[in-house]
């Protein structure tokens, strides 16, 4: 291949500019040297010379620079023991050496050899140096990388033989699961078992290594090679989140290693047929996702309130939990609505990732009072993607009510038998009453009557609300006691208020006396104190070691 070389014009121009202004001036003496008869000697080489000259040492590596440099040095260096002064009779002892600078035969001066070769004084004080010192030869720079005659410079073999190991270790214990495996980007993951470490690993290479009279590299050298040259294998981890279903496959398939190839093909066939359909259920909610994004642009829907039946379209939404969902299909709301879940342990979804954004903030903000967390809530994002909605204030007022929704319903529908393994919902309003279920997106679909009495609908109320309890007098001593202290100053009065006083227990002489005429003979637990009930204290409530040691069972 032929050598091209690409000339920038104002390179050119500028380079040209630098010799033409050139002058060989000795800083010594601040004057030009006189070795052109009397003129500089820089004015006897042409420009286009010097300039071709500059540009073949400019291009050259530094290793093959030096060697021409040295050549040209040793051709006019005089390192002899004495001088060789002509209008002296007796020379004497040299102390330094003597060097004449010539290009293409023609004497120049030290500045102008320097300006030619594009080299610094330290550069050229450093080659005489190692010309003086051991001739011409190479020149090796003392750093820039381990030098092969280094003890701790790891051969090809050495690393070989690491790699090696590793994957031969890999091919007995490892596993590769169909699909992608949780954790990891990459599919061809290669599992190791969680009972062994790196270190562990790494043990046995170098007992190994010793057994066979070969260099084991130590520690960590074995994790660097390790994570640079075979990254896909890999420790397996502990995943809280995983599906239950999968973690029983794969402990199956690590526990299949020594039993027949048919059965451990049967235990991996049941793993992927668990991981497509999966990927059908993840498919079928990118479809809804896709196809809601759509609409939504298509349409020009604008977020907020609309009425009931309003537009005709289809519109999805995903939702991560919520205190009930119920569809308003009976009282004529909607014409379809279909209700979908994603495979537990595989639910990762858009919500996830406004979730994940909350945590962030949150590990980095003191957090003491309900506001606090609102506000975490509503900077967790910059364009406002995550907006805190309030059930309630640290008052007590209560902003979103709860409903008894559970006896409102239980009126009128029967509950679903074996609900928790169907994965998709859809209520009709052709079919008022009825819910039609599948276990997967790809299997038969099947009709329930909810309703108790098809004539007996339900009427298009509310049931009653639920009253928020409050916290206890123990919760709210053990907030003012242990956690008070933690909280900000301004807060403290708002989270963990002062309980005030005990309230009393029973008053009531009446109440007592039932109480007491209740209450079993031989049952320690409690004492009366003057009309009121506390605790007896001492070895009495709960016994402790064998069963009787508090009593007798009733």
């Amino acid at each position: 291949m032929e050598n091209v070389s690409i000339v920038n014009h104002e390179d050119y121009a500028g380079e040209t500019e630098k010799i033409v202004n050139f002058t060989c001036v000795v800083k010594s003496s601040k004057n030009s040297c006189c070795l052109n008869d009397g003129n500089p000697c820089c004015t006897a080489l042409s420009t286009e010379f010097m300039h071709e000259l500059r540009t073949t040492m400019s291009s050259l590596p530094a290793y093959e620079k030096d060697l021409i440099l040295l050549g040209k040095l040793s051709s006019g260096i005089n390192m002899k023991e004495t001088t060789a002064s002509s209008k002296r009779k007796r020379q004497t002892q040299r102390k330094h050496q003597r060097t004449c600078y010539c290009v293409e035969g023609t004497r120049i001066c030290r500045e102008t050899f320097k300006f030619l070769h594009c080299i610094s004084q330290d550069k050229l004080t450093a080659l005489l140096k190692h010309y003086k010192e051991h001739g011409l030869t190479p020149r090796h720079k003392k750093s820039g990388g381990r030098q092969k005659t280094n003890a701790r410079f790891l051969t090809f073999e050495d690393v070989s033989r690491v790699v090696t190991f590793i994957v031969n270790f890999s091919e007995v214990h490892a596993l590769v699961l169909p699909g992608r495996v949780p954790g990891f980007k990459r599919f061809d993951i290669k599992l190791l078992p969680s009972m062994y470490t790196k270190a562990s690993i790494w043990r046995l290479y170098q007992s190994a290594m010793n057994a066979e009279g070969y260099r084991a590299v130590k520690v960590h050298s074995f994790r660097n090679l390790w994570r640079s040259l075979v990254p896909y294998i890999v420790m397996t981890k502990p995943m809280t989140d995983l599906c239950w279903t999968c973690q029983k496959n794969n402990s199956r398939i690590y526990r299949s290693m020594n039993i027949p190839e048919a059965e451990k093909s049967a235990e991996l066939l049941k793993q992927q047929d668990h991981l497509v359909k999966v990927t059908l259920e993840r498919t079928l909610y990118q479809d809804m996702v896709k196809k809601a994004s759509n609409t939504f642009k298509d349409s020009g829907i604008k977020l907020g309130k609309n009425a009931p039946m309003s537009r005709d379209i289809k519109m999805h939404y995903s939702f991560d939990y919520g205190q009930q969902v119920h569809c308003p299909i009976i009282n004529g709301l909607h014409r379809l609505i279909s209700l979908n879940f994603l495979v537990a342990g595989h639910t990762k979804f858009a919500p996830d990732w406004c979730f994940g954004l909350v945590k962030q903030k949150y590990r980095r903000t003191m957090v003491s009072s309900l506001d606090n967390f609102v506000d975490v809530v509503n900077s967790s994002t910059i364009v406002g993607t995550n907006i805190a909605q309030k059930v309630g204030t640290s008052s007590g007022d209560v902003i979103v009510p709860y409903y008894d929704w559970n006896k409102f319903l239980s009126l009128y529908f029967r509950t679903v038998p074996g609900i928790k393994k169907f994965q998709h919902f859809r209520f009709d309003a052709a079919h008022p009453g009825e819910v039609f279920r599948k276990e997967y997106a790809d299997s038969i679909e099947e009709n329930f009557q909810l309703l108790r009495d098809v004539n007996n609908l339900p009427q298009a109320s509310k049931p009653g609300t639920i009253p928020p309890p409050g916290l206890s007098y123990e919760r709210k001593l053990y907030l003012f006691d242990k956690i008070r202290e933690f909280c900000s100053i301004e807060t403290r009065d708002i989270t963990c208020p002062a309980p005030g006083p005990a309230p009393a227990i029973v008053n009531d002489p009446a109440v007592v006396n039932d109480f007491v005429a209740r209450k079993p003979a031989k049952r320690p637990g409690t004492q009366l104190d003057q009309g009121n009930l506390v605790p007896k204290r001492g070895r009495g409530g709960r016994g402790r070691g064998r069963r009787g040691r508090g009593g007798a069972p009733t």
